[in-house]
């Protein structure tokens, strides 16, 4: 999940088994992510109406159905909807998510679309249905909606709890509750899987930290970035500290913390231990870590953050000779199952 000032990208029957995951997700995650959820920070799947209709992220109520020329604007929900439905039917993604994910290629001819505010180009490609996020902006989703076309907003991308319950809500918007449970299933599983492999460990304390500008962003508790954090093996420093979202740090409060591992994007080591007060942070010493993620994955929200807590437990603990890592076991490619 990017940080503050992100734009859109940077997005009867059904009803009983969503009442049922609207009141078990809660320790559900508690058990597969092995921490407290904070308070408020847990998406609810959205409850199918009597109507057939569901209530999204603003209020508005959109029916259910079986969409047929579907735009995504949603970095979680582009992936999700790739397993949850048939390829042709996805007929648009985030532009960032096309280009930037690894998994863009498997989109096929879906167009990408930068931002909400590309309503043309949205609109050329016919939609009955357009997923949104918090992003988007509200009166470009007017025009949509003045204009016959059905928009959904999902809410927000923070990690864990809120694709869980992205991968639901969708599940039912598409009335596709079997396939969106298998998906549910196999990421939980695979989360579930990770954490036992670092469970045993000795795990460092350490801190997200990105660099935008001549701005230090951290990412702790209520993103994403304390969930690959908690996943790849290494203990939030900032949230033990009581730090939450995305905090703009100073490089008094850095110092203060001093971390002995910091994970950050590629090409960002020399700007953070190459500074005149930065440098003197464990992290940048003899036995610290700075740790570069690949650009690609490691801001993904959604299904992608098996991925990168795969590579930065890759990253942290080492590669074996034969190149099995040693946090894992082996190197594994994982990914939901294709939906039948």
């Amino acid at each position: 999940m990017l940080p503050p000032g992100g734009d859109d990208m940077n997005a009867a029957q059904v009803n009983a088994p969503a009442m049922l995951v609207s009141f078990g997700l809660s320790a559900l995650l508690v058990t597969v992510v092995g921490r407290p959820m904070p308070q408020g920070a847990l998406e609810r799947p959205r409850e199918v109406s009597s109507e057939g209709s569901l209530e999204d992220a603003r209020g508005r109520s959109v029916p259910a159905g079986a969409y047929r020329r579907i735009v995504s604007l949603h970095a979680v929900a582009d992936a999700v909807l790739l397993e949850l439905v048939e390829p042709e039917r996805l007929v648009g993604v985030s532009a960032h998510t096309l280009d930037k994910n690894p998994i863009g290629y498997r989109f096929g001819t879906a167009r990408g679309i930068p931002r909400s505010k590309d309503v043309e180009a949205i609109l050329s490609l016919r939609p009955d249905l357009v997923v949104v996020s918090k992003f988007a902006g509200e009166a470009y989703l007017a025009r949509l909606r003045e204009l016959g076309v059905q928009v959904f907003d999902l809410g927000e991308m923070r990690g864990v709890q809120d694709t869980v319950a992205h991968i639901q809500t969708l599940g039912a918007l598409l009335r596709q509750p079997d396939r969106a449970t298998r998906i549910e299933d196999d990421f939980l599983r695979n989360l579930a899987a990770l954490r036992a492999e670092v469970g045993s460990r000795d795990q460092p304390w350490g801190i997200y930290l990105s660099v935008l500008g001549d701005s230090l962003f951290g990412g702790t508790q209520g993103t994403s970035y304390a969930d690959l954090l908690h996943f790849g093996g290494i203990r939030d420093l900032a949230a033990e500290r009581g730090f939450t979202g995305w905090p703009r740090y100073s490089p008094e409060q850095l110092i203060d913390l001093n971390p002995p591992v910091i994970v950050t994007s590629k090409g960002r080591t020399t700007l953070i231990c190459g500074h005149a007060l930065l440098g003197r942070l464990s992290a940048c010493g003899e036995g610290g870590r700075v740790v570069e993620m690949p650009e690609s994955n490691h801001s993904d929200p959604g299904l992608g953050l098996v991925d990168a807590a795969q590579d930065l437990q890759t990253l942290l603990y080492g590669v074996e000779p034969g190149g099995t890592s040693s946090a894992l076991g082996r190197k594994r490619t994982i990914a939901p199952r294709t939906a039948k």
